[in-house]
């Protein structure tokens, strides 16, 4: 496998507003950027706000993705003597990676593989794979796993491959993170063609290599939004 170009840029930015027990409004704002040129994973590892009750991390990379989330940890005590989320906190992600490639064989082999564990309720996490024939604009492959808390899947798939045709393979994931919630997903492809089969098309700079949206947790009584985007 040769990757000849990945180009990453990563910027966004938080607001945490609330009030003490007298009623003194407060809030803080952060902002952070990065940008790469690097033919490694993107990682990122977020806590937002300065009280860090949520959090988010994971990478993406050509034909991988890995995100987390968590909100509210065991550890926060709730005046019940219980513990959990305040009102108004949580975490929103969303990751995407994107590829687009050329395949210089009579067929294109791989393996898919993915793991996913989150602790309750199984509608607020998904991870999903799409391959594309962009020459054709035709979808040869759609996948998407959202059902058991604890799962792993593998499973080898093969395609005749059309010379001088363009692929792109999407690998995409989402998790709403809540009142102690969990979840880690991961996704990735194994390709059965070692060596220069195949080769990265292109990488526009409307990032079609790892694209990354985070939308996370406000402050102690009002939820805000954090937007995190990788190109």
């Amino acid at each position: 496998m040769n990757i000849t170009d990945q180009r990453s840029r990563v910027s966004g930015q938080w607001l945490e507003a609330g009030s003490d027990s007298d009623g003194n409004a407060w809030k803080e704002t952060g902002l952070f950027n990065r940008a790469s040129t690097s033919t490694d994973l993107l990682f990122w590892n977020q806590s937002f706000g300065s009280q860090g009750w949520s959090w988010s991390r994971g990478a993406v990379g050509p034909f991988s993705l890995w995100l987390a989330a968590d909100a509210a940890p065991w550890t926060l005590p709730l005046p019940d003597g219980g513990v959990g989320s305040l009102p108004g906190t949580g975490a929103s992600v969303a990751a995407e990676s994107r590829t687009r490639f050329l395949f210089n064989a009579p067929e294109m082999a791989f393996t898919l593989q993915a793991e996913a564990w989150w602790n309750y309720n199984a509608r607020e996490q998904n991870v999903s794979l799409v391959l594309r024939d962009l020459t054709l604009d035709e979808v040869l492959l759609q996948w998407q796993l959202m059902d058991a808390p604890v799962s792993a899947w593998s499973e080898s798939y093969r395609f005749n491959v059309n010379p001088g045709h363009e692929y792109e393979m999407v690998l995409s994931g989402w998790v709403e993170a809540w009142d102690a919630k969990n979840a880690d997903l991961r996704l990735w492809v194994g390709w059965e063609w070692p060596g220069g089969e195949l080769r990265i098309a292109r990488v526009p700079d409307s990032g079609s290599a790892a694209a990354l949206l985070i939308l996370a947790l406000g402050g102690l009584w009002t939820l805000r939004r954090v937007t995190l985007t990788s190109k």
